[in-house]
């Protein structure tokens, strides 16, 4: 019995790992993906086409760019924790799988913007749709999340992930407030990652 919870508590302990190393690159590629943001808003005041274009050039990068650190580091962490607990995980792995799925889809929206003269308001249309069902898949991920925060009764990763659902659902209209909320979110659910994995480790090593 000793053995087994002892092969849990390692399945999480890597699961968590991974995952914080691929949250902690998530944050960076996020920052650069928010001032490329900019320049392309800045574009769309001098010509909606370029404005168009831009997003689908940014959407190509970001899947190109995203898709390797989202399998070694997302879906490879995340089925690490189901390994330890399905029932409680697996739907964050889910969540990574769906995202896995869609990438190709969100590949060719990009290609489709830069190649073709899309109307603005099919653009915005597209927009949203991709808003809407990131948003789902999302709240998959942060669910485990903050049910990982739970069994370790660390609130910093609970409050984090309540605050970056939350952020994420006003998000779906742009708004300063989403976006500081989305901020604090995203720093408690770092911290409280770290602090999961530190509490992890200390069990491990007093067994």
């Amino acid at each position: 019995m000793s053995g087994q919870v002892n092969q849990r508590l390692i399945f999480i302990y890597n699961g968590v790992s991974r995952i914080q190393t691929g949250i902690n690159i998530g944050v960076m590629l996020g920052i650069i993906y928010g001032i490329a943001l900019l320049v392309i808003n800045l574009l769309g005041s001098m010509s909606i086409e370029a404005m168009i274009r831009g997003y689908g050039i940014l959407q190509v990068a970001e899947v190109a760019v995203g898709l390797p650190v989202l399998y070694h580091y997302m879906y490879r962490g995340f089925n690490e924790l189901t390994k330890a607990d399905s029932a409680r995980y697996g739907i964050g792995r889910l969540g990574v799988i769906l995202l896995l799925v869609i990438s190709p889809l969100l590949l060719a929206e990009g290609l489709y913007f830069i190649l073709v003269d899309v109307s603005q308001s099919i653009f915005l249309l597209l927009r949203v749709v991709d808003s809407v069902v990131a948003l789902v898949i999302y709240v998959l991920i942060l669910v485990a999340l903050y049910r990982l925060g739970s069994e370790f009764n660390v609130d910093h990763l609970r409050i984090g992930a309540i605050l970056v659902i939350v952020s994420a659902v006003i998000l779906v209209t742009p708004n300063i407030l989403a976006a500081i909320i989305g901020l604090v979110g995203v720093v408690l659910t770092i911290t409280g990652i770290g602090e999961v994995k530190r509490v992890v480790e200390e069990k491990i090593k007093g067994m």
